[in-house]
């Protein structure tokens, strides 16, 4: 594929390589931390992240976000001071190296956070302010991220893939304007090549919807403080058009193959030409790149399953002291052990039972990875069609049956469940959590299971056997995702960690610090 498209894509890497590589400049001076200090801090943040169940990508965008929070923008006077004291905490609990980020950063995230400080405090104005002001710290933390992770191979990657994918996608039954069905699929590929969030999508989508929108020195506050709910309208909209969640679907496959293009780039900067004009050599990185993603697969499996076993033995511990020994003693029965063991350890063993029974279809996965990207390399024209079909319209008495027929399999997979909880003389208190973590363990690992399987092209038939297992485990399923979307909301541990403990105990590692450099100045003076 030596064409100006790919040409464009390779030329991307190189120069954010060459930016990487000017970074490292020792005369540039860069934010440095104690050592002691970033000890403390990195054990908070791994307490309080394995509390709170986010995917593995995500966690820094996620932290720069709760640390906004935590300092409520719309009340900050001193904009350089707090810029200062953001990088200072995200070096300090690791989510950036020591000794990498410039100190000029500070004045640019100033400038960033000066922008949402003011859109911030218009909003109080708007009929939906609390909306409003989430969608924008979410944006603030997209935007410091990428100030300091350079965007343009991620940029470049995405713009391949559209190019290659865009001519092969065929709508059949959706009539859609051209600009539309553009957007959708920048979305499509966001979620399915980047597996980003809609904090991260929506970024994207502000961004190259509204370029002046980056403009940090020049930012025409007038003119996006009277259109933000406008703005914030028009990309929620986007974001959920029936379009991006097909497209989605049915570009996953290719998002693999583009992935795994991307580390081979990456890895062979120095002697790309080299490899891609000689095919055995190609073959030879294309299979070593596959068998590195099955390992690093492998691995984020592992941890996620510990993380979800974490978060879940350290949630279901405390309810179990906080909540169910003193329940059964306040309605004067014996505190059941039996029933008591069970609810600790069964979502710790059924996440571990979860990871142990994952596996990959790795040879026949790898030689279906290399067929396609070798089409994608010398001649995309021979890829596939990807047909984009609307859900067939189901008559009305259909759809209640089948509603009707899935609502029965609801009742009965939690009948049978609460009876034998009721034979082995669980409270109902007790019976409460071991549905609850029940629910949370099954869609937890089924979303674990489901990333992992993102670096598989394969079409896999599952039988009778699997299709009856999933019959009875999607209710389960069902109703973990409606738990996990309301622990979201009401998690009594993130309140405690986020507005109790993490204020007082950034301020401690704060003053630590404090404490530290001033010391360092009283040995430099002697």
């Amino acid at each position: 594929m030596a064409n100006e498209i790919f040409r464009k894509f390779v030329t991307q890497y190189q120069i954010s390589e060459k930016e990487k590589a000017a970074l490292q400049d020792e005369n540039i001076t860069k934010i440095k931390v104690n050592k002691v200090v970033e000890k403390l801090a990195v054990f908070y943040e791994k307490i309080r992240n394995a509390i709170d169940y986010k995917e593995e990508h995500l966690i820094r965008q996620f932290a720069i976000k709760r640390i906004l929070k935590r300092h409520h923008l719309e009340q900050v006077e001193n904009i350089e001071e707090l810029a200062k004291e953001l990088l200072y905490e995200l070096v300090q609990a690791r989510y950036f190296n020591d000794n990498t980020v410039p100190e000029s950063y500070i004045e640019e995230v100033a400038k960033i956070l000066k922008k949402y400080v003011d859109l911030l405090k218009y909003s109080l104005t708007l009929a939906k302010s609390a909306t409003i002001r989430k969608w924008l710290l979410g944006m603030a933390a997209c935007e410091i991220e990428e100030l300091i992770v350079s965007p343009k191979k991620i940029n470049a990657l995405m713009e391949l893939m559209y190019r290659v994918v865009e001519p092969k996608v065929n709508l059949i039954d959706f009539e859609v304007e051209e600009e539309v069905m553009a957007q959708q699929l920048y979305i499509a590929i966001n979620l399915t090549l980047m597996k980003a969030d809609r904090d991260l999508i929506n970024y994207r989508l502000l961004k190259s919807t509204y370029r002046a929108w980056r403009d940090n020195d020049n930012f025409d506050l007038t003119y996006f403080s009277a259109n933000l709910l406008t703005i914030y309208n028009e990309l929620h909209e986007s974001l959920n058009h029936p379009l991006n969640a097909l497209l989605s679907k049915r570009i996953q496959k290719h998002a693999v193959l583009f992935n795994v293009l991307h580390n081979v780039v990456n890895n062979n900067l120095k002697d790309l030409e080299g490899v891609l004009n000689n095919s055995a050599k190609l073959e030879s990185e294309i299979k070593k790149e596959c068998e590195n993603q099955y390992k690093e697969t492998k691995r984020k499996v592992r941890r996620a399953s510990i993380k979800a076993m974490i978060y879940l033995f350290i949630t279901k511990g405390l309810l179990a002291v906080l909540l169910e020994m003193p329940y059964s003693y306040l309605v004067g029965s014996v505190v059941n052990n039996l029933a008591l063991a069970i609810n600790v350890l069964m979502p710790p063993v059924m996440m571990f039972i979860l990871f142990i029974s994952f596996s990959l279809p790795e040879n026949k996965n790898t030689e279906k990875i290399l067929s396609e990207l070798k089409k994608i390399l010398n001649n995309p024209d021979d890829l596939s069609l990807i047909n984009i079909k609307e859900k067939d319209n189901q008559k009305p008495f259909l759809v209640m049956m089948f509603e009707f027929f899935y609502f029965l399999i609801f009742i009965l997979i939690f009948g049978a469940i609460i009876y034998f909880l009721w034979w082995l003389q669980f409270n109902l208190l007790s019976g409460i959590f071991f549905l609850l973590f029940l629910s949370l363990v099954s869609y937890l690992g089924m979303q674990i299971r489901r990333s992992a399987m993102t670096i598989v092209v394969l079409t896999q038939s599952k039988g009778f056997i699997g299709s009856m297992l999933d019959l009875c485990a999607y209710p389960v399923m069902s109703a973990g995702k409606w738990f996990i979307h309301k622990f979201d909301q009401y998690n009594v541990f993130i309140f405690f960690f986020d507005v109790i403990l993490e204020a007082p105990l950034k301020s401690f590692i704060m003053i630590t610090d404090a404490w530290f450099n001033f010391m360092k100045q009283k040995e430099e003076d002697l």
